[in-house]
């Protein structure tokens, strides 16, 4: 958790994210860029990401919120006001007197460029478009699905992406997030924090779902299920 909460502080400053490198689409001294007002409006995501953990700019009219995500699955948030001054200075206040000013750029793709004058470096952050790629169907494991090795033991998977989770003892609710042949866990599945999601392969065949994956120690588990009639 204390890992986990250490990177997501860094959001808390645009620079702390930004990588040196040289130029490649624009920069702070693009003299030809000029805000229209709407551009940066909409969903972002760092260019360079991984599932395990990658980052979501929403941009509206006054606000940018700011999701980190793995797997598919929300594990902070947070959201700030912003101005932009003159035509690529973007001014970002994220409470308690804290602001944060970057010069922006708006390229081809479209690409939103965020830069930063630190040390008499330039460093920049690129930014695409965020297209939804979890969570885009799970209509094949919606429903309730009971244990082969125990049948107190039961997942029931709704549409609306929470698993009910039923044992002998325990009845709690946590998110899921699927992709593809993947299923994702919140880390309140564990320990009760959202540390890390748990992921998991998952294969459906007829009436039977099967989790594979591997446990704490590292071994290999794999669990079938039943639908439920």
């Amino acid at each position: 958790m204390k890992k986990f909460l250490a990177i997501f502080l860094t959001v808390l400053s645009f620079a702390l994210l930004l990588c040196a490198c040289g130029d490649r689409y624009v920069s702070k001294y693009d003299e030809d860029y000029v805000y229209d007002g709407t551009s940066l409006i909409g969903k972002w995501r760092e260019s360079k990401y991984s599932d395990e953990y990658y980052q979501v700019y929403e941009i509206t009219e006054d606000e940018i919120t700011l999701t980190a995500y793995s797997y598919g699955l929300v594990m902070q948030e947070i959201t700030a006001d912003y101005t932009v001054e003159g035509d690529n200075t973007l001014v970002v206040s994220w409470g308690d007197g804290y602001t944060d000013r970057n010069d922006f750029s708006i390229a081809k793709g479209p690409v939103f460029v965020l830069t930063q004058v630190v040390d008499s470096s330039t460093n920049e952050m690129e930014l695409v478009p965020y297209d939804l790629t979890w969570n885009t169907n799970n209509a094949d494991i919606v429903g309730t699905w009971v244990s082969d090795d125990n049948a107190s033991d039961t997942f029931t998977f709704k549409s609306n992406y929470t698993l009910l989770v039923e044992g002998q003892f325990d009845i709690y609710t946590v998110p899921y997030a699927i992709k593809d042949n993947t299923l994702a866990i919140s880390g309140e599945f564990v320990d009760g924090f959202k540390e890390e999601a748990n992921v998991l392969s998952y294969k459906i065949e007829g009436d039977k779902l099967t989790l594979t994956g591997t446990n704490e120690d590292g071994n290999n588990i794999a669990i079938t299920f039943t639908r439920s009639k």
